[in-house]
């Protein structure tokens, strides 16, 4: 449960944020495309961990 919470959350935000981003970043280029770099980064790392969740939760059923 931990797991899910650590790992699919920060994805969860950072891609329903990337929209709004985008907007802003095609009316600021030099200061938006750092923010969508920021998120993109973040969705990366974090989609990594969130692969633990379900090895975790195969674990605790087989507890």
């Amino acid at each position: 449960m931990l797991a899910a919470v650590i790992a699919v959350r920060p994805v969860t935000v950072a891609a329903s944020m990337f929209p709004g981003a985008a907007r802003k970043a095609f009316a600021e280029p030099v200061s938006g495309l750092s923010v969508l770099r920021a998120l993109d980064r973040i969705c990366r790392v974090y989609a990594l961990f969130s692969l633990a969740v379900p090895f975790f939760g195969l674990a605790t059923a087989g507890a």
